[in-house]
């Protein structure tokens, strides 16, 4: 028996300073990258940050790889449980079930430090400014 857990969850884009990686565009990110994702269920919010981050992206189709590469297709050999969620240019990405808010924390700093090369890109309360 699967039991997915679904719970709400609000993340903000850690705005101050130049702080989107080496692979997002700044001009793209500094002017169309949401400040907040969510509240929403956890897996719609990650689907709206991985679009958001391919949208601004320098090359789309590497950062989407990159995705892939991070999250691949769970082999059939393994029985580890995951959730697809669909982007929105069709690409599938396997998720792991996240079944509590440090697993969902846990899959965002897998994200920014393996793709993004950042810590605190994504936080989870508003930034402060300074």
């Amino acid at each position: 028996d699967n039991i997915l857990f679904v719970f709400l969850v609000t993340v903000y884009w850690n705005y101050i300073g130049d702080n989107g990686g080496m692979l997002l565009n700044p001009q793209r990110f500094h002017s169309s990258m949401p400040s907040i994702f969510g509240p929403g269920e956890c897996y719609t919010v990650l689907k709206t940050i991985f679009d958001s981050c391919i949208k601004c992206s320098f090359q789309p189709t590497s950062f989407i790889n990159r995705i892939l590469d991070l999250f691949p297709s769970i082999n059939d050999n393994k029985k580890i449980s995951s959730t697809q969620i669909k982007l929105e240019n069709g690409t599938i990405v396997n998720i792991p079930n996240i079944e509590n808010e440090d697993d969902f924390w846990e899959i965002i700093r897998m994200f920014q430090n393996g793709i993004l090369a950042g810590n605190d890109l994504f936080i989870s309360t508003l930034p402060h400014s300074t």
